[in-house]
């Protein structure tokens, strides 16, 4: 039995013009291909989902128990996290890309 997530027409239509927005389809080129921002994903892994929950059960544990350093810390790894996504995402935006021979 499949389970269909978009039931109405008028979802199903925005589902699709949100997909051929983000995703535009097309073949693949030729020559040096550059990288835009509209190129560039970062999207977590299972180790980055695991880390994220590891600093919201520290802000949840600093917030019930009132400790300051628990604060600091659980900040602190989250302001280390958002900015190496912005490291990751400025080293991958406007890198250009050029076929090469294989050995």
């Amino acid at each position: 039995m499949s389970l269909n997530v978009w039931p109405l027409p008028q979802y199903r239509a925005l589902k699709n013009s949100l997909y051929e927005r983000l995703f535009q389809w097309r073949g693949p080129e030729s020559g040096i291909v550059v990288l835009r921002q509209r190129r560039v994903f970062i999207l977590p892994t299972r180790q980055g989902l695991l880390y994220a929950a590891v600093i919201i059960l520290m802000l949840v544990g600093s917030v019930n128990y009132d400790l300051s350093l628990g604060f600091i810390l659980a900040f602190l790894l989250g302001a280390t996290g958002i900015q190496s996504m912005l490291h990751t995402f400025r080293n991958l935006a406007h890198l250009r890309i050029s076929p090469g021979r294989t050995q």
